[in-house]
């Protein structure tokens, strides 16, 4: 059966402007990382591998979907669900393994900040993002379900009835 053709919803736009600049936020923070790293090593040894990694790869399936929500494709859905875990997984990690905090040197009569109110921080934004990633995850398996046209059934035709001749 042929697929209907859908008009792209505007919140599928907002969304693809979202995952965008998600993705420009992602060169920006490599390239940033990079002359960290040039100017001092110590700053490049706050990151783990493994968040390095999935950094990279929330951004290349943040372009994914950008791509394939535009052309209204059910692949968007897969790779928002995809992204959705690979955060899940993110948070799950921050959540086991403890962040390093350099010790921050305050001055005297400044409030104090302490590591775990910056390790709550970190876990409330980063459990905000997961829940928008679960709603842009659940509207895009909505937004692009398969919408097949039905052509009706073709019934036989049917034949007038006819008279019984009269005797």
């Amino acid at each position: 059966m042929p697929e209907l053709a859908r008009p792209r919803p505007a919140l599928a736009i907002v969304i693809c402007i979202y995952e965008a600049l998600i993705v420009l936020w992602g060169l920006f923070s490599i390239g940033l990382g990079a002359a960290a790293h040039a100017l001092s090593s110590s700053a490049a040894a706050h990151t783990s591998m493994l968040t390095t990694v999935l950094s990279w790869i929330s951004y290349l399936l943040a372009l994914g979907i950008v791509i394939t929500l535009w052309q209204m494709s059910r692949n968007a859905f897969y790779l928002a669900a995809a992204r959705f875990l690979l955060d899940s997984l993110g948070l799950v990690y921050l959540l086991v393994v403890p962040m390093p905090i350099p010790a921050m040197n305050q001055a005297p009569g400044q409030p104090h900040i302490s590591a775990h109110a910056i390790m709550g921080a970190a876990i409330a934004f980063d459990a905000f993002f997961l829940l928008i990633n679960a709603g842009i995850a659940l509207y895009t398996y909505y937004v692009t379900k398969p919408v097949y046209l039905v052509e009706p059934p073709v019934e036989p035709p049917v034949e007038p009835p006819t008279i019984p001749p009269a005797y």
